[in-house]
């Protein structure tokens, strides 16, 4: 008995070693076959995807991209059989084309370059790897219908909703102007706002060149509507009081030159708090306009500059607004 179990231990470990060994090799070979297939979905993913930097911010809110302006192009891109579909960030400054198929870089530029010329859109193709894989990230984490914020993307004929939005920022600069001069009382400038707001909710959801957008008719046509608005909450009267106060304040605006060029030596950045419930959070302060209107991030409503105040971060943030500070630093 004593002799055999040497002998018994030695052939169970010699087969347990074999057992191990080709268990090893099998789970190796298994984890490249794993690791090869990742690698391959993984590059399809990324060829099929390309990323462009746009200039497309909205004039009226700088916080969200122009639907108005990438409307023609998306829908151009519809009708292009290589491409599957066509995305852009909430804030306007990047393009995602998704393609039906794996091409090369060069084919895919010669299809959508010159659509990005025909809109007048100036694109840049993203081709740093890290840049790329965080626009990755922020794609693939927000490309849900029900996201939400400012990281979201809009997909196709979604860039209407920006639109939409766009038409409130329109009808909010529209009438605080003369809200904070005492012009109109707040009934009056709710009734004017929402009107306009739903005129040009109707105007912004047309299809329009850049050229067409931007033209001194369609300038003229809009302001023209805005102006018969008015007459039609305060009269004639009262709205040529308007009129002529609109006109003095842009020639101020002018005057005083965008306040980019202001913005040496000054705090770009104020600390709001929510007058509704309390909250409190940093945000970086445009330099170019005055921002009159502020969705609070904790209770969604919104917060609006104080009568014969120039702006939110004037009313309710830590620090005065560039163009105070200038004002300021001049006295």
């Amino acid at each position: 008995m004593h002799k055999v179990r040497p002998v018994y231990c030695s052939l169970y470990l010699k087969n347990n070693y074999f057992m191990n060994k080709n268990s090893l090799f099998i789970l190796l070979f298994f984890s490249a076959a794993v690791f090869f297939l990742f690698q391959e979905c993984n590059t399809s993913k990324e060829d099929i995807r390309t990323f462009y930097r746009v200039p497309l911010i909205c004039g009226v809110n700088r916080e969200i991209a122009c639907g108005s302006r990438v409307k023609p192009l998306f829908l151009e891109t519809e009708k292009q059989p290589e491409i599957k579909e066509s995305w852009i960030n909430r804030q306007g400054t990047v393009i995602a084309i998704v393609w039906n198929e794996s091409l090369s870089q060069e084919k895919k530029n010669n299809i959508i370059q010159p659509l990005f010329a025909k809109y007048e859109i100036e694109a840049e193709y993203v081709s740093d790897t890290e840049k790329k894989d965080r626009i990755i990230e922020s794609f693939f984490s927000n490309v849900a219908p029900a996201q939400k914020g400012k990281d979201k993307w809009y997909h196709g004929m979604e860039v209407d909703q920006l639109s939409l939005e766009e038409a409130g920022s329109m009808g909010d600069s529209a009438t605080l102007f003369a809200l904070k001069a005492a012009l109109i009382n707040e009934t009056e400038a709710f009734k004017i706002k929402n009107d306009i707001e739903e005129y040009m909710k109707t105007e912004l959801i047309k299809v329009r060149t850049f050229k067409e957008l931007t033209s001194d008719e369609t300038d003229l046509k809009w302001k023209k509507q805005g102006y018969e608005i008015y007459i039609k909450y305060i009269g004639t009267e009262r709205a040529e009081d308007v009129r002529d106060y609109y006109i003095e304040y842009q020639k101020q605006i002018i005057k005083k030159k965008s306040c980019c060029e202001k913005e040496k030596n000054m705090t770009p950045a104020s600390k709001i708090t929510c007058p509704y419930c309390g909250h409190k959070k940093m945000e970086t302060m445009p330099t170019d306009i005055c921002k009159l209107v502020y969705t609070c991030e904790n209770c969604k409503k919104d917060i609006r500059a104080k009568q014969g105040v120039c702006c939110v971060f004037c009313s309710y943030g830590d620090r005065k607004c560039p163009s105070m500070q200038e004002d300021k630093k001049s006295e």
